[in-house]
């Protein structure tokens, strides 16, 4: 003799267990997109190294960022003294203003890639054997992104 009641619940779970697995994926997708350009985090690990003359900051890995994203601030832990580098080509001629893209230089700081600035295209010049802070941050926002911290050589 069979038991036919053993089977039913079996498949009933099963196919209850399908359609909450869909119905997750659905609710996930559909919630992922809601979410616009302006709102996304930037991860990302930048390293830094400065002289008197310019610093530089290479892009470690982590998401390829356009430099149209983020602004730059530096500051002193010791003096207090701090500048902000905009990296937007202010005139619209094409060359950038304030720094020079080491990479494809196709406007995206991707990794392997570096920014060299020069001190003379910021309002403050840090001195030989300061520590300073390199800190990126949203353009839009102002909200810190990522930093490195290095000593002036």
């Amino acid at each position: 003799m069979m038991d036919k009641n053993g089977v039913s619940p079996v498949i009933g779970v099963m196919l209850m267990l399908v359609m909450t697995v869909i119905l997750a994926a659905v609710v996930s997708s559909y919630s992922g997109s809601l979410i616009s350009p302006q709102d996304r985090t930037w991860q990302l690990v930048i390293s830094a190294k400065a002289n008197t003359e310019y610093f530089i900051i290479r892009h470690e890995g982590g998401d390829p960022i356009p430099l149209s994203a983020f602004k730059i601030s530096i500051y002193s832990t010791e003096t207090l003294n701090t500048t902000t580098v905009d990296l937007s080509d202010l005139n619209k001629d094409g060359i950038p203003d304030a720094y020079n893209e080491i990479g494809n230089g196709n406007g995206i700081f991707e990794s392997g890639e570096a920014i060299k600035v020069y001190w003379t295209n910021t309002t403050w010049t840090p001195q030989q054997g300061d520590k300073i802070v390199i800190e990126l941050y949203e353009r839009s926002g102002n909200k810190p992104i990522t930093k490195a911290v290095t000593v002036v050589g």
